[in-house]
């Protein structure tokens, strides 16, 4: 064992010997060139010793498959599956799945003779899936078993299954022919007398049931996979891979690369659809999304060597492999540990050695997808030598990584695989470069330590390029949708990538363009405002002027991307922060300035100077009775919590600015407890006036207006189920439901702008629709006489 817990407490340790030693200073600090920094940790005895501990602490462990522990977390899901815990039990299969030895393996060494294990653990997941009307995943699951051996005495049950889920989604033909299959595979059973009549008569029965096509009366999930070959490409550009030909990419010494529209630009217009060229999976969600295409796992396949990685396909296993994962199995707790820096070194494995050493040759001449990932701007000379450093040895680190316990330096390397690269980055075919396969046994010291620099350089490069593949999450305490309780969302970051186009944008704290993701990882880069012909189009780098206080996004702007922003944000300064914490005048309501130290603040509306020390006092006190109101929400006491949130309510809206972000926080949650109190009609009036300056402080178009909205159509379905039974149709019900149709109008396209129409809350949408209309339809509108108000 280390006497380390972290890579990174072995960077401090390292770095701080080295410095106290002289060799930073002395040695490492007249470096100029990164071959040399790895060239420097390759020699210095103590980084070497370092990474060579390093090394045999994390890769001792290979997390290899055994079926003791497969055969032991399946029993763990049998004693689930027996009292019905149908969930729980799918989560012990799969695990079991994981852990379960592939056929192939089992000739010999320890798993030699449970061979059948892989098969039993996807069969009885497929009859956990059956029993949650999860019908296609226990298709899946039943199509793996039978691939995987299934045995043959009880291959009938498992045709028996698939029959009824056949039947289930109304696939009658289907499940004749499986029925078919259940009928042979009953020879083969070794089923007595009695028991063979039970099963034909089953077997008949279902027959019928297909004969009959008897409907479909239990509530199906569909699956709702596209491919995602079936993205729709911008009109696509010459020069710029994945990027639209509206846009053209220029250069200046002032800001380097960057990107203008060549027309103009409407809002919803494509400006970029790229995959990433790398990509890695944050550990934290391992469990919940494929190790590969970052989609949210429904039923999770294995690799067929190591129980670390869980996919959502036997296609995206197959792909990892071929692309990286190959090198990677088993070594994860390694490379974890060097937490971005594991996004080099797999930008490393993908490029390939073969043409890694074709570009050590030709760079200048050589074509490929690879030598815009290059191009990418490093800002080496901006470091400080101590994270240099630290960068070096993490290099340096992968570097004897890939070369002991990979075959990158020695395996063979294709042509073909050189071609995929240079066809992903659509380079015409008089430019290819001439293509030739590679057998070596031992790639040259040179090679190896210039595959070093490139490591570090790509480290160096994913300080300020690289990309967070983002998601919606609904944390599952605050969803209650049939109760009423608002949904919360929060968008958070599940993977790591680099889109070298898409990096070709320079920042703005104030973006005019979206980001969004499909299938996973495609990030698909959308206007979110006109953009006239010739303005540059924006990204945010993270800082947003409406999410972010101006002091804060200079100083992070500075130390991660080396730069002062002047963008139109924050060359108006602190006033939009003002804005949004701003007292409210008592002449225009307006909002007013930061209260100075004489107790007075100046309109930004009127222009008006006031006094407001007692204002700001009586401000600061609903602070408290806010914060008791949550926490009271939080142990579910919603009616102290109301009471103390209302009084708070009340007097905010005297105190401060109608935009306050206080203020909107408030009435949120105002209306999160009425609606946990089932009083929705109540919550319709302060959800409406928080959603108002949601629009106000993040913009129509955003996302968290799109997620409010939501919400607000969620209350206004509950509160006009409210509105019937209490009085029936009335002038408040018409009312209520106009309301809800335009609300349901306006979230649609927001979330088509950032997702896509493959995004779950368009099919909510479209459910909730449905929905209305089936509770319009259970009445008819009396006449105007015949209402009630």
């Amino acid at each position: 064992m280390s006497k380390y817990e972290s890579w990174q407490d072995v960077l401090d340790d390292t770095c701080e010997r080295l410095r106290a030693n002289g060799a930073l200073q002395k040695g490492f600090k007249s470096l100029t060139c990164n071959a040399d920094r790895i060239l420097f940790c390759l020699q210095e005895s103590l980084t070497q010793t370092r990474v060579d501990e390093w090394l045999e602490v994390l890769c001792s462990a290979r997390h290899k498959k055994f079926w003791e522990k497969a055969f032991e977390l399946r029993s763990e899901g049998n004693l689930c599956f027996g009292v019905q815990r149908y969930r729980e039990a799918a989560e012990y299969y799969t695990r079991s799945i994981l852990c379960a030895p592939f056929p192939a393996v089992c000739t010999n060494g320890p798993n030699q003779g449970h061979a059948e294990e892989l098969a039993l653990s996807f069969a009885n997941r497929s009859a956990a899936w059956f029993y949650l009307n999860k019908f296609s995943l226990a298709l899946r699951d039943i199509e793996q078993a039978l691939q995987y051996d299934y045995p043959a005495n009880l291959r009938y049950k498992l045709h028996l299954r698939q029959a009824q889920c056949l039947l289930k989604t109304a696939s009658f033909e289907a499940a004749q022919v499986t029925l078919t299959d259940a009928e042979m595979a009953l020879d083969l059973s070794g089923l007595d007398e009695e028991k063979l009549g039970k099963q034909a008569r089953e077997i008949e029965m279902l027959r019928h049931k297909c004969s009959s096509k008897i409907p479909v009366e239990e509530e199906l999930e569909t699956d709702d996979e596209t491919d995602e070959d079936e993205l729709v490409q911008p009109s696509p550009h010459t020069t710029i891979p994945n990027a639209s030909s509206a846009l053209d990419s220029l250069y200046s010494t002032e800001k380097g690369r960057f990107i203008v529209a060549n027309r103009d630009l409407r809002p919803g217009d494509n400006l970029f659809v790229e995959r990433p060229y790398a990509s890695v999976l944050l550990p934290s969600f391992s469990k919940t999304h494929c190790h590969h295409c970052y989609k949210r796992i429904r039923a999770a396949y294995p690799c067929q060597q190591c129980a670390q990685v869980r996919f959502c396909s036997t296609r995206c296993a197959q792909k990892a492999w071929e692309n990286y994962h190959r090198a990677e199995c088993g070594y994860l707790d390694l490379l974890t540990s060097v937490g971005i820096a594991h996004l080099a070194e797999r930008v490393v494995l993908i490029t390939g050695i073969g043409l890694l050493e074709d570009f050590m040759k030709s760079r200048s001449s050589l074509e490929c997808s690879y030598l815009p990932v290059y191009q990418l701007i490093t800002h080496e000379e901006d470091m400080h030598i101590e994270d240099l450093f630290q960068y070096s040895l993490t290099a340096t680190l992968l570097l004897k990584f890939l070369e002991r316990h990979t075959t990158f330096f020695t395996t063979t390397q294709l042509s073909e695989r050189v071609q995929n690269l240079q066809l992903r980055a659509g380079v015409c075919s008089s430019n290819r470069h001439s293509l030739r396969g590679y057998i070596r046994s031992e790639c040259s010291p040179q090679l190896k330590l210039y595959v070093g620099g490139l490591l570090l350089r790509h480290i160096e490069q994913l300080i300020c390029n690289a990309h967070a593949i983002t998601t919606i999450q609904q944390p599952g305490d605050n969803v209650i949708e049939e109760d009423g309780i608002i949904l919360e969302q929060e968008q958070v970051r599940v993977a790591t990538a680099i889109y070298p186009s898409a990096s070709l944008m320079n920042h703005s704290c104030e973006p005019n363009i979206t980001s969004g993701f499909r299938f996973g990882s495609t990030l698909v880069v959308k206007a979110i405002r006109t953009i006239a012909a010739g303005e540059e189009v924006f990204n945010c780098y993270g800082p947003h002027y409406r999410r972010m206080p101006f002091q804060e996004r200079q100083t992070a702007l500075l130390e991660q991307y080396f730069f002062h922003c002047d963008c139109t944000a924050c060359r108006r300064g602190d006033v939009d922060d003002q804005i949004l914490m701003a007292l409210r005048c008592e002449y225009c309501e307006g909002p007013l300035s930061s209260v100075a130290s004489s107790g007075k603040a100046d309109c930004l509306q009127c222009h008006t100077t006031q006094e407001c020390l007692e204002k700001e006092q009586k401000a600061f006190q609903m602070h408290d009775l806010f914060v008791q109101g949550v926490q009271l929400a939080e142990i579910e006491s919603y009616g102290e919590a109301l009471d103390r949130l209302q009084r708070c309510l009340a007097a905010r809206e005297k105190l401060l600015y109608r935009h306050n972000k206080q203020l909107m926080e408030t009435r949120d949650m105002v209306a999160k407890c009425l609606c946990a109190l089932q009083r929705f009609r109540e919550a319709v009036g302060p959800l409406k006036l928080a959603i108002e300056s949601v629009r106000f402080v993040y913009g129509k178009h955003s996302i968290e207006l799109g997620n409010e909205l939501l919400k607000y159509g969620d209350v206004l379905m509950n509160a006009t189920q409210e509105s019937f039974a209490r009085s029936g149709y009335s002038r408040e019900l018409a009312t209520l439901i106009g309301d809800t149709k335009r609300v349901l109008l306006q979230t649609e396209p927001i979330f088509l702008l950032h997702y896509g129409k493959a995004h779950p809350a368009i099919k909510e949408l479209a459910g909730k629709r449905a929905k209305l209309d089936q509770f319009i339809a259970r009445f008819k509108s009396p006449s105007p006489s015949e209402q009630r108000d």
